[in-house]
């Protein structure tokens, strides 16, 4: 299985701490969040890591030339500015099998990633139900039969919570290439990779659901998820485990 993570973006509602660096590599307790990323996938399931970057990707590449673990390939996507999908369409062309595609800026436990990839079949998301959902949270409502049907921020009625990674079967590889384009033509470049889960959905794909409640996990958007993440990367019993 492959591991696709979106490291692209410019991070600016974190202000003065990403003018001049990716916000996958804030110090986060000694280690850049990238390196904790990598170490919640260093798992005997996963066979190599694409890290797709772009803005000052050069720093990036620097940061990686010290990493010794999984085969690892840098992608660049130019048009970071623009949304996630284009970003995880730069790693297409080197993805042969079973793929995840995490975002650059989400940690989880390396037991809340092995549990997901354990249970995850054909099309499945992350979720979880344990927490207390956000205006800026990912949403999933579920339908009769537990699948997707709608995943959106603005959801006022939903099940669950999307914790940023998806599990995509080989044999769905190439739906997955077609609906890169699909979701770029309905809702345009400034897409996340999020619509295409939508895209999905809404054409009778049901993707599943894995709930992952329990664990605990990081988002770091903004200064608020920063100062959190911080203090829960050293008491959250799961997470200290990566430091």
């Amino acid at each position: 299985m492959q591991v696709v993570l979106l490291c692209a973006g410019m991070g600016t509602r974190l202000g003065s701490r990403t003018e001049a660096l990716p916000k996958t590599l804030l110090d986060l307790n000694g280690k850049a969040v990238l390196d904790h990323i990598l170490k919640s996938v260093d798992l005997d399931e996963i066979s190599d890591i694409i890290v797709v970057g772009g803005f000052e990707i050069g720093k990036l590449k620097d940061h990686l030339e010290k990493y010794k673990g999984k085969p690892l390939r840098i992608v660049e996507n130019p048009d970071y500015r623009d949304g996630s999908v284009l970003t995880v369409a730069k790693a297409m062309p080197f993805i042969e099998g079973d793929f995840i595609i995490m975002n650059g800026d989400h940690i989880h436990p390396r037991e809340m990633v092995h549990k997901f990839i354990s249970e995850a079949r054909g099309i499945a998301c992350a979720t979880d139900r344990d927490r207390i959902l956000t205006d800026d949270d990912m949403k999933v409502k579920l339908d009769a039969s537990g699948a997707v049907s709608m995943m959106d921020k603005k959801l006022s009625d939903y099940d669950c919570g999307y914790i940023g990674v998806t599990f995509y079967a080989a044999s769905h590889l190439d739906l997955y290439r077609d609906y890169i384009q699909i979701t770029l033509a309905r809702h345009g470049y400034k897409s996340n990779v999020e619509k295409i889960v939508q895209c999905l959905a809404d054409d009778g794909y049901k993707p599943g659901v894995v709930d992952l409640s329990g664990f605990g996990w990081l988002e770091i958007d903004n200064e608020g998820d920063y100062r959190h993440a911080l203090e829960q990367i050293a008491v959250n019993p799961y997470l200290k485990r990566l430091v």
